[in-house]
């Protein structure tokens, strides 16, 4: 049994395309293929990720499910598929100004150079120990981003363009993982940025389960990578909120919970998990219990993901739908300043402050 890879490139051109490296893993991130260009591959059915280094030096990937006796088609550089957590009420923000679209449906706006460095901070906008270094590139801006020390809070790149300030949060810890890449191609609007880790297949899986919506694709093997992540959770926090976010998707939390509270615990620098502890109290029906740890987790700062601000914020809402409650209100306010919004498809959080009119 056999099925057909095909691989496209929506980032380079034709000419461009067959001088690039493509690299294939199973769904166990077990090397399968290496090649130049974009020749077909066989493959025995299952779950497969594509990925290639492009000459800007920004690394692309798909996540693809291979049928047999079928072809699919995986597509390196692509945007995401827009993604509104489903937690959250709140639409997705519509970027202003917006002229037109290219021809893969992106919005594209006149872009200008940061007006000025990008800085390290977290999320009360404090500086933190690190460096930011503006990468060589032809086409986009690059910058990589490294931090020098365990957080007290989620990290943040901070910096300003066309007059709008984006803070994007980082998945760093200091230790495990201290060096990331933040990257945004040519024309695309000021928060439309993407965060790169190289050199770590098992957390660039769990994003990829994230970020495209992939978890019901990949299943059991997706619920086996989450709960490697979380029994990982001493050496790598960062990995294991990801898995967390997974086993919520597909609804198997139930074998990990107490692992949930752990994270809650060990980890305050990063409300993530606090926010997911929440969820689960108000599963289980202990509403003082969640009320309380809502509250916290606010108190914490802005969570690492999207889909952790979305909960949070849905948590806070429906105390209040509940009836009046200064102490929730108060968290609440606390994280929505007046002016900002946030950008709901991205896997990061992002807050972006527009310039005033």
């Amino acid at each position: 049994m056999s099925g057909t890879l095909r691989i496209v490139f929506a980032a380079v051109g034709d000419d461009v395309a067959p001088s690039v490296a493509v690299t294939v893993r199973d769904g166990r991130l077990r090397h399968v293929r290496t090649q130049l260009g974009v020749d077909p591959v066989e493959v025995p059915p299952g779950l497969y990720q594509v990925s290639a280094v492009l000459p800007t030096g920004a690394t692309v990937q798909d996540l693809v499910q291979v049928r047999d006796g079928g072809e699919t088609v995986a597509v390196l550089g692509a945007p995401p598929p827009k993604r509104v957590p489903p937690w959250s009420p709140v639409p997705a923000a519509v970027p202003r100004g917006v002229e037109s679209l290219d021809r893969l449906g992106r919005v594209v706006i006149p872009s200008v150079s940061p007006e000025r460095p990008p800085e390290l901070v977290d999320g009360h906008g404090r500086a933190l120990d690190g460096a930011v270094v503006r990468m060589p590139g032809r086409l986009g801006v690059r910058w990589s981003v490294t931090l020098a020390a365990s957080p007290q809070a989620v990290p943040f790149l901070r910096y300003v363009d066309g007059g709008t300030e984006v803070r994007v949060a980082l998945p760093l810890d200091g230790g495990r993982r201290t060096v990331c890449e933040v990257q945004r191609a040519a024309g695309a609007p000021a928060h439309a940025v993407e965060v790169v880790v190289h050199g770590d297949p098992g957390f660039v899986a769990l994003a990829s389960y994230v970020e495209r919506q992939a978890v019901f694709t990949a299943g059991a093997l997706a619920a086996r990578h989450a709960q490697d992540a979380l029994a990982d959770k001493v050496s790598d926090p960062v990995r294991a909120v990801l898995g967390a976010y997974v086993l919520v998707r597909l609804g198997t939390t139930g074998p990990v919970r107490p692992w949930f509270a752990n994270l809650a615990n060990w980890f305050p620098w990063l409300p993530d998990g606090l926010v997911l502890h929440a969820r689960l109290l108000d599963d289980e029906g202990e509403r003082d219990a969640a009320r309380l740890a809502w509250i916290e987790a606010a108190g914490r700062g802005l969570p690492l993901c999207t889909d952790g601000l979305s909960m949070l914020l849905a948590g806070l809402r429906a105390r209040l739908r509940a009836g009046p409650d200064d102490a929730v209100q108060e968290a609440l306010d606390g994280l929505l300043a007046d002016g900002d919004r946030f950008v709901w498809d991205r896997l990061f959080t992002t807050r972006v402050s527009d310039p005033t009119p």
